[in-house]
């Protein structure tokens, strides 16, 4: 006992609930519509990401480092409207953890905003550390598994 189950199969799934809105542009007279919300990212930092003060601030969840960050991510189609209106869109976002993940808190680390155009508005530790919001994550342990990690009929 003690020892992480390390099987990708057994996962929690945490849901967060995030408020997003897409302002109109600042020069409304050009005629120009808001490009709309293209993707939603909300990174979490590990115990290890936080205690050696690395950051996930990469606008492309594809350069950060899933192995001390967990990234919830949605996308949306053009013309979707997300984030439009007075009140935005509140959006129930799914941060996942596996096997694999490090126990202790996983703490907001950013959130990022990328619409149809490319723009990319990131909002980093230091803007959210208001919200104080964190993940606990206990390990899975092999006593708590049964099966054999790594098959189909592991129950965790």
């Amino acid at each position: 006992a003690g020892l992480a189950c390390a099987d990708r199969n057994c996962f929690a799934t945490a849901y967060i609930l995030v408020q997003v809105q897409d302002f109109p542009l600042s020069d409304a007279s050009s005629g120009q519509q808001n490009a709309g919300i293209k993707s939603v990212s909300v990174r979490f930092a590990s115990p290890t990401a936080t205690n050696q003060n690395k950051q996930a601030g990469y606008a492309l969840d594809e350069n950060i480092d899933t192995t001390i960050f967990s990234v919830a991510r949605l996308d949306f189609p053009p013309g979707m409207g997300i984030g439009g209106g007075a009140e935005g869109t509140a959006l129930q976002m799914p941060v996942t953890f596996d096997g694999y993940a490090e126990s202790g808190e996983w703490r907001l680390d950013s959130v990022a905003l990328v619409d149809h155009n490319n723009n990319v508005n990131i909002l980093d530790r230091q803007s959210l550390d208001q919200f104080a919001l964190s993940i606990s994550v206990s390990s899975l342990e092999l006593a708590t598994c049964s099966g054999s990690c790594g098959s189909a009929e592991v129950t965790c």
